[in-house]
């Protein structure tokens, strides 16, 4: 298959997705899940508590024994419950029930409508019903329940598949162009309460409004960061990557012209980002960038050897590049990208164990998802060379990665209420 390679476009800016993998690996929602729990929706509650009456018996033929591994999806294909409101009726029941809100109809037990189920075995059978239907964040809820033992028995080789199941998501997320997943891992605390606010408000904070002040009168440091925080939606900014660009082409035209904002302007050129695609200019700005001594503009040229845009398609000449880069390194994407062309054999002999090296150099010195994924599903399948199969060691990896995807913005939605 084709290779995954990263740009230096995206993560050249501050490593923003990288450090988000990394923090994210503690779920802050409840199970992977979230429901409204103010008794100001008790009439969402009744709605629920009803749904789930009706549920219990198509829900329990998705109720797999305890650890066991695999059942028939096409149980669960009638599992459908018409709740009025516009939230997904299945989860909110499956969290309602763990949660103990609702109304004592289906019972811890086992009276009234829903006789013979508890609230966790109606719950589990609907999270595993969803993740037959392919709900991700069940996915994750379940990979905590299995790996923590919670409701069910203890099972390593479950968590593991259920979080690798969430992973793939969330990589495929990592590669929508302009769409990357960045997780904010805000915290609070009585001693940062009330300051915790401060700089987190977008074009409505008073610091952010002076650094803007700063970006439009010509400072590059300036220009830059507003660049980052436009590009990933960062500190209560709405993400635009049009405004991002802009910015970032100021910096890198400046007669001081800045590198980083080179190398993140050609990333966006390359990927058409903020704007059209210009392969030939997204070229001209690495190679000034690497003019100046920018690692992560090698990483770039070698990512346009790679696929050859513009400049001729040169799978040698590209791993040359990324080798360079990773050598010195700085950057999880050159790492990454040099452990793959050698995991896949491209520009360079294949060689898994050299490969494995970069990739734990870019996931534990740069919190690199993409690293940290493919580590995960190597350890997952026993094929990291002079070790045995280690699930542990997967779900090492595996945990962050399936919590990285757009789900793990819960967190920041969590702290934007409060800063409300």
């Amino acid at each position: 298959g084709a290779v995954d390679v990263d740009v230096d476009g995206n993560a050249a800016t501050t490593g923003a997705p990288e450090a988000a993998v990394v923090a994210s690996s503690s779920v802050a929602t409840k199970e992977g899940l979230t429901i409204t729990t103010s008794t100001q929706h008790s009439a969402r509650r009744n709605k629920v508590t009803q749904a789930a009456q009706a549920a219990v018996a198509s829900a329990s033929r998705c109720m797999p024994k305890l650890g066991a591994a695999a059942f028939d999806s096409s149980e669960c294909e009638s599992v459908a419950v018409p709740i009025p409101g516009t939230f997904t009726p299945a989860s909110e029941i499956a969290v309602a029930q763990l949660n103990g809100i609702g109304d004592s109809v289906i019972s811890d037990s086992g009276s009234g409508a829903g006789r013979g189920f508890s609230r966790t075995s109606l719950a589990l059978g609907l999270l595993h019903a969803l993740s037959v239907m392919g709900d991700t964040e069940a996915n994750v809820a379940l990979g905590n329940r299995y790996r923590k033992g919670l409701g069910v028995e203890k099972d390593d080789d479950l968590a593991a598949w259920y979080y690798q199941a969430a992973a793939q998501v969330a990589s495929e997320q990592y590669h929508a162009i302009g769409q990357q997943p960045q997780n904010e891992m805000n915290r609070l605390s009585e001693e940062n309460e009330a300051k915790a606010a401060e700089g987190q408000r977008g074009d409505e904070d008073e610091q952010l409004q002076y650094l803007l002040m700063q970006a439009d009168e010509g400072n590059i440091d300036a220009m830059v960061t507003v660049g980052e925080l436009l590009y990933w939606g960062s500190r209560g900014f709405t993400r635009d990557q049009v405004r991002a660009r802009g910015y970032w082409d100021r910096a890198s035209a400046m007669p001081h012209n800045n590198q980083h904002a080179q190398c993140a302007a050609a990333g966006m050129y390359l990927k058409g980002e903020g704007g059209a695609a210009n392969h030939s200019h997204a070229v001209e700005l690495y190679e000034a960038a690497a003019k100046q001594g920018s690692i992560k503009a090698l990483n770039g040229l070698g990512y346009a050897y790679f696929f050859g845009n513009h400049l001729p398609q040169n799978l040698t000449k590209a791993y040359g590049y990324f080798a360079e880069a990773a050598r010195m390194e700085v950057d999880g994407d050159s790492l990454f990208n040099a452990g793959q062309c050698l995991a896949q054999g491209h520009g360079t002999e294949q060689d898994l164990t050299a490969a494995v090296k970069l990739y734990e150099k870019a996931s534990r010195g740069f919190g690199h998802f993409d690293a940290i994924f493919e580590m995960g599903g190597l350890h997952m399948q026993g094929r990291i060379p002079g070790q045995v199969r280690s699930v542990h060691q997967a779900l090492w990896y595996l945990l962050p990665a399936a919590t990285s995807g757009t789900w793990g913005h819960r967190v920041r939605d969590g702290f934007d209420s409060f800063v409300e």
